[in-house]
């Protein structure tokens, strides 16, 4: 990661490089698609865009040189994570390491560097559970998350919750182990539609993830417009992140998707149709990303 945030538009949950190494193998996934890449993001730069949390975490193709080659190429600063995601896709290693020895890799890539580079992570995510469970070593990876955030001054953690479930038993887990809440950003909240279950999170004081704009497989834009709309009315301008998790070549231009830029082409477009102010767009993807990032 570059050391500052740069003031201006961020993306929070994206995968430049994404290779799902445990998952049915597919020509789709993000690989050495490089040129598309540098023709989007300058893209995104030209409209506003400055910073992109890229959360793909070990065993799903982190690659921090490649991702970085591209962050020089398109003036984007991109903040690296360090995590693992979920069962049944975590690497077989993971099995062999101890809650402690997790923390260990955590705390290194955070203050050393990331596969042995001198890449560091800004971020420990997405760090993830099951749809409407919570394995025992998924429970083993979301502590260790916590307690690396705390040995390392309280890095900020993004959690994957499949289908927007078991966010309130995360909150439990990584506040017992020691998380600050407001340094938490519960994701995808928007793969489904449980707008009260949302507002629960708010309540706890986490951050969430409205951050899979444009995948209307999942729901319709219009529900998460609603989604956004209603935590907006309950007070929460301030928790709310958006992004686009973009991690199939399918979903880019260049093989025919709707491309990055969709979330500032159209959906913040929708936002002030329905009153949303420039203000508080700028808290979404401005504000609220760099205080979670940055702690203030």
């Amino acid at each position: 990661m570059t050391e500052m945030f740069a003031e201006g538009y961020t993306y929070a949950h994206e995968h430049i490089r994404n290779s799902k190494d445990r998952m049915k193998v597919t020509d789709d996934v993000i690989v050495d698609v490089t040129q598309a890449h540098l023709d989007e993001l300058r893209e995104l730069y030209k409209k506003g865009v400055r910073n992109i949390f890229e959360v793909t975490t070990k065993g799903s193709g982190d690659d921090p040189r490649y991702t970085m080659d591209i962050a020089k190429e398109t003036g984007i600063n991109i903040v690296l994570s360090t995590g693992f995601y979920k069962e049944p896709l975590l690497p077989e290693y993971f099995y062999k390491m101890s809650e402690g020895d997790i923390v260990e890799l955590f705390v290194k890539e955070i203050t050393v560097g990331i596969n042995d580079t001198e890449y560091k992570a800004g971020i420990i995510g997405e760090v993830g559970s099951g749809r409407d469970i919570i394995t025992e070593a998924e429970r083993r990876l979301l502590a260790a998350a916590a307690k690396a955030s705390v040995e390392t001054g309280n890095t900020p953690i993004y959690t994957h919750a499949s289908y927007g479930t078991m966010g309130l038993e995360q909150i439990e887990i990584l506040s017992g182990n020691g998380a600050m809440l407001n340094r938490v950003i519960i994701g995808h909240q928007d793969v489904s539609y449980n707008p009260q279950y949302t507002l629960n999170l708010l309540g706890r004081g986490v951050y969430i993830g409205i951050d899979t704009i444009g995948k209307q497989n999942y729901i319709t834009d219009e529900q998460r417009l609603s989604i956004v709309l209603k935590c907006l009315d309950a007070g929460y301008e301030d928790k709310i992140v958006l992004s686009m998790d973009i991690s199939r070549q399918h979903n880019m231009k260049f093989k025919g998707g709707i491309g990055y830029s969709y979330l500032l082409d159209v959906f913040l477009p929708m936002l002030e149709d329905n009153g949303v102010s420039k203000a508080v767009i700028n808290k979404l993807m401005v504000t609220n990303p760099k205080t979670w990032l940055l702690g203030s």
